[in-house]
């Protein structure tokens, strides 16, 4: 199966509980603030704020919406924060929403080629390295595929920060062996011989996902401007073994998939229910694998209810 600029003076802080928020001071020790660029409005996709966070190894793109407690959202394999937008808007009247790419995809541009793989632990610490540089040191994390990936690895790494996680049709995998992994790299027909990804067809993407064609159509543009980024990152997921971090999440945790997609990803969904000691789960009525994109409104007062506490 695939699996699929804040210059820094003050710190907001989303307090224990999630629903109250503050602020507070922050002192830089007498050293160089970290580089942080795009404070303002964001011209051209639709996030009130956005920029890029100068971190080792490249400069990570973020983008906010909304004011409240913060919600920090990405996106899946090859997709893009665009993928989370009209979820963010529905959001902001009560959270602050902030969208991250991660490295290698839509906004994140790295230094150098990408790497066989690119783990999931680097991975989480660099979104976590991103987030600090803006002042977020508390908050909740929603994540999608790949997104949901990094999210329940920053929540086992991390217990401190992660107030609540919602994982949004993650594949929470054991490790693969090298073996497998070359097998895998050998008969995959997705990527052509530079590594970078073809364009999916629709109707395939429909009978595996259950996508509409204009999420398959935006789908093929972000895959596109990952490119080589996507298969480490894919090798990343598979070589990490999500399972053995799954029991260190401290934070209540909600698994979402869509009803009517089944046999994706909620093949994963009762080990990790078994595993992750706050764990509940929830179907989108209606919707394929990425039902934040085609359920939008659904998912947003799903999420609502989960991190007001309204939903265990």
């Amino acid at each position: 199966m695939t699996i699929a600029s804040l210059p820094l003076p003050r710190r907001a802080v989303l307090a224990a509980g999630v629903g109250l928020a503050g602020t507070a001071a922050v002192s830089t020790g007498g050293m160089a603030a970290p580089q942080v660029s795009g404070l303002g409005r964001s011209g051209d996709d639709g996030w009130a704020e956005s920029g890029h966070v100068d971190r080792a190894g490249g400069r990570i793109h973020w983008g906010a919406i909304g004011a409240g407690p913060v919600l920090v959202v990405m996106p899946k394999l090859g997709g893009w924060m665009a993928d989370w937008l009209p979820v963010a808007r529905l959001l902001a009247p009560r959270y602050r929403v902030v969208a991250i790419d991660p490295p290698g995809h839509g906004g994140s541009t790295m230094a150098g080629p990408p790497p066989y793989i690119q783990t999931l632990p680097e991975s989480a610490a660099l979104v976590r390295a991103t987030l600090e540089a803006l002042g977020i040191t508390h908050y909740a994390l929603a994540g999608n595929s790949l997104g949901g990936c990094i999210a329940a690895i920053m929540a086992a790494l991390f217990p401190a920060d992660v107030v609540r996680l919602a994982l949004v049709s993650v594949a929470l995998a054991d490790r693969m062996s090298a073996s497998d992994l070359a097998a895998y790299d050998a008969r995959t027909g997705e990527y052509d011989a530079r590594g970078m990804p073809l364009p999916r067809a629709a109707e395939t993407m429909a009978r595996r996902f259950g996508t509409t064609s204009a999420i398959n159509a935006q789908m093929n543009a972000s895959r596109a401007a990952a490119g080589l980024w996507i298969r480490p990152s894919e090798r990343g997921v598979f070589t990490c073994g999500i399972t053995d971090y799954l029991p260190r999440i401290a934070a209540r945790t909600l698994l979402v998939y869509g009803k009517g997609n089944e046999g994706t990803y909620q093949v994963f969904r009762d080990r990790a229910l078994r595993l992750i000691p706050q764990a509940t789960s929830l179907d989108v009525e209606g919707a394929g694998a990425f039902l934040h994109q085609q359920k939008p409104e659904a998912t947003a007062a799903l999420l609502d209810r989960f991190l007001s506490g309204a939903q265990a």
